[in-house]
C-alpha cells in the first residue's frame, strides 16, 4: 500500500476556488480503482495551506490516477494558483498498526 501526502500553499484570495477544485479532484479520485482513501483539508491555523492524504492500493493504481486525464487537469489547474511549488511525498506502508486511544 501507499501512502500519499502533498501541500500547497494557495495565492492569497484564491482559496475558495483552489478548496473547490480539490473537493471535486478528491471526489473523482475517490472512485478510481485502487484508491483506498482520497481526503484535503484545510489548514486551521494557515488558512493559505491545503494538505492532501491519500492512500493507494499499489504503485500501478497510483499511475493510472496520475495519468488520467483530469488529475493532469487539476495538477495544471492548481497551479495557477498556488504560490510557491507543492510539496508530494509517496511513502510504501509495510506495516500498519492500530492504538485505542481511549
Amino acid at each position: 500500500m501507499l501512502q500519499v501526502t502533498s501541500t500547497l500553499r494557495v495565492r492569497e484570495g484564491r482559496m475558495s476556488e483552489a478548496l473547490n477544485a480539490a473537493q471535486a479532484h478528491v471526489a473523482r479520485s475517490r472512485r478510481e480503482d485502487g484508491c483506498l482513501r482520497h481526503e484535503v483539508f484545510q489548514a486551521p491555523d494557515d488558512p493559505d495551506l491545503l494538505f492532501f492524504y491519500e492512500r493507494w492500493r499499489d504503485r500501478a493504481a497510483l499511475d493510472v490516477h496520475f495519468q488520467q486525464p483530469e488529475s493532469v487537469e487539476f495538477v495544471q489547474a492548481m497551479a495557477e494558483l498556488v504560490r510557491e511549488r507543492p510539496r508530494l511525498e509517496i511513502c510504501t506502508v509495510t506495516e500498519e498498526q492500530t492504538l485505542d486511544l481511549g
